[in-house]
Parts: structure tokens; sequence; C-alpha cells
């Protein structure tokens, strides 16, 4: 355990050392700090009502430009009435004429998770939860190779201890890879291209990233497998404000992960109105679709739908197995200069629906 714990440390310092010479040569930021305290009141089907607190920071590093987008930090933390507990620390930098970027997150979650089996063989099954604390580090840092194209590294740790697992339930009953906890601790290549308008709320432009992920021994991680991201943004400006929002993702595991590192369908950004793990496999297919317009002051509403699939194997896709979500939102923007939105959805998928209310957009 504690070479384990070494090998992490050396990991996450080697990338904390790189940023900070980085983040040292091109300078602190100059522009004048925005801030924004903002309450928490927020609802999602695998949370219901959550409360806290959060600090919304916007600013820009070294001197304006215009190639320099806004970077922006959270500080936040919650409790749920499912006795959940979050805190987190998601981020964003952008250093000076768009040269470096900088994105992830660092928390900590005593939270509790849905399962209902893994596969497509459980449609009928009423779920289970099981309770689970862990630490969380993410980190991708870039360099810009071209013209709105850029190629880096990423971290990822998150070390699950599973606290409670429900009687009499699926993983309590079943062999069932990482049931007694798991550390997920991996590296890997992150390349981006992106040309959108905006970060927060995007009307024209393209976002595309691809992303492996190699959870491995030599970091400390209990099992061994390779993920494979696609995440593909198309936005189309139609009118003067409004705008169609088209969007396809894959995630591709190969190897030997733990149940609760498979890939999920459903939750809040990726075909909402379906409990997130509603559905879990090794590999997950997505298209969807979001339609923005303006309504008055700082209101604006969406129609949203989508169609989804997981899989243990790429030719196991089968059609029968194809899951569809439709549904309708409202958005109050709450920095206007920033375009970030205060969001609720909700949505409404096959013998399932669902509210979320939540900051920020699904894709």
């Amino acid at each position: 355990m504690i070479q384990q714990l070494y090998k992490r440390l050396i990991a996450f310092l080697l990338f904390t050392a790189a940023v900070y010479s980085i983040a040292a040569q091109d300078g602190l930021p100059e522009k004048k700090l925005k801030f924004f305290p903002l309450p928490i009141v927020y609802y999602t089907p695998e949370t219901e009502w959550a409360f806290g607190a959060a600090m919304v920071f916007s600013f820009q590093l070294g001197k304006q430009d215009s190639l320099t987008k806004p970077s922006q930090l959270q500080i936040g933390t919650a409790y749920t009435l499912l006795n959940q507990f979050l805190l987190y620390l998601p981020f964003q930098l952008i250093f000076p004429k768009d040269r470096y970027r900088l994105f992830g997150e660092l928390g900590y979650y005593r939270y509790n998770y849905l399962f209902y089996g893994i596969g497509n063989d459980f449609e009928d099954y009423g779920g289970e939860t099981y309770g689970v604390n862990f630490p969380r580090v993410r980190i991708s840092f870039q360099k810009r190779l071209a013209d709105h194209f850029y190629g880096g590294i990423r971290y990822w740790l998150d070390d699950y201890r599973i606290t409670e697992l429900e009687e009499g339930g699926l993983l309590a009953t079943r062999e069932i890879a990482g049931k007694g906890g798991n550390v997920v601790s991996g590296t890997g290549l992150v390349f981006t291209f992106d040309n959108r308008d905006q970060l927060y709320y995007t009307r024209k432009g393209q976002f595309i990233e691809l992303g492996w992920l190699a959870n491995t021994s030599w970091l400390g991680g209990e099992f061994t497998f390779d993920k494979f991201t696609l995440d593909a943004r198309h936005f189309i400006p139609l009118g003067k404000k409004a705008a169609l929002g088209l969007n396809a993702y894959a995630e591709l595991t190969f190897g030997d992960p733990a149940f609760n590192q498979l890939a999920l369908l459903g939750g809040p950004k990726r075909l909402r109105g379906y409990l997130e793990g509603r559905f879990r496999d090794n590999h997950y297919l997505l298209l969807q679709t979001e339609y923005r317009f303006p309504l008055f002051w700082r209101l604006g509403g969406v129609i949203f739908g989508g169609y989804g699939a997981v899989a243990d194997q790429l030719d196991h896709f089968a059609a029968e197995n194809w899951r569809y979500s439709f549904g309708i939102g409202l958005r109050l923007t709450l920095l206007p200069e920033d375009k970030i939105n205060l969001r609720l959805d909700y949505g409404l998928g096959q013998n399932s629906s669902g509210f979320y209310f939540t900051i920020g957009e699904a894709f």
C-alpha cells in the first residue's frame, strides 16, 4: 500500500511541477478577478435534493488578448438528502495566447451510487444502491500544436472504498470485479480540436476530444484496462441568438476493469431521462442533439433528444438495446459575460424519466 501511494504521489508531483513552471513563466492573472458566490440547490434522480455553497472565479491569465479565453475555477461543497457529501474543485485554466490549457477536478466524495447489473439483461431489475468514499484527482495538461488543436497528457486517480452494499443485491451475492473497492490510477494522452465561440454556452464551432487512459499497476491501479473516449460536438447558429448542438460520444473499454469503471448510460449530461448507470458495460455509443433559443431577459429554453446503447463487445450492439430519450429545459444566465447558466431539464426515456437542476450545459 505504501509503495502504491508513493507511485501516485510521484505522478501527481510531476504534473504539479510542470504546471508550476509554466505558470511562473506566463505570470499570474493581470485582469481583475471576478467571482460569484452561489448558493447550491440542485436535484438529480441520483442525488435527490442537494444543498450547499460554491464560489465561481473567472479571470484571465496574463495580459488580455484576443486568443485567450477566460479561465474558470469553482470551489464547492454540497450535502444531499441521501446523506451524500461532496467537496469539489473543478478548474479550467487558459494560459496567455492560448499556448497551454490545464483542466480537471480535485475532490472528495461520500456518495451512494445506483447499480442495475452489467449489460442489457436486467431491464426489469429495480436496482440497488451501494455506498462509496473516494478522493478524486483528474488533471489534463495540453499544449497548442496548431490553430485550435491541442495535445497533451492526463492523469486520473479515484480511490474507491466501498462502505455499504445492499443486502440480497447483485453486488452482495454475485462475484463482480471490484465490489470490495478498487483504485483507478492511470495516465494517457488527450487530443482536442476546439474553435467554439464560448466554452460554457456554445452557439457556433466544434469541439472534438479524443482520449486514452491506461490504468496500470505501475501507478498503483488494482485493475488493468485501457479506456478510449471520443467526444465530438458541433454547433450551428440559427438566427441571431438560437443554436443547434450535435453531440456524438463513444467510450470503449478493453481489459479487465472494475464494475464501476464500465461505461454508464444516462445521467445529467448524456441521455437525460435515465438514471446514470441504469445500463453499463464495456462499450457505450451515443448521439444527442439540443436546440437552444432565447426567451426573454436572462431566460432561455432548450429542446433535446438522444439515442444510445451499451454492449460488452463492439459487434454486440443489438437494435433492441438502443434507447432513446427526449425532453425540454430552461436556462437562467448567472454570469452574462461568460455565459454560465443555471440549468433545469426534464428528460423522458423508455419507461424512465428525470429532472435535472444544476449549473452548466449538458454539452
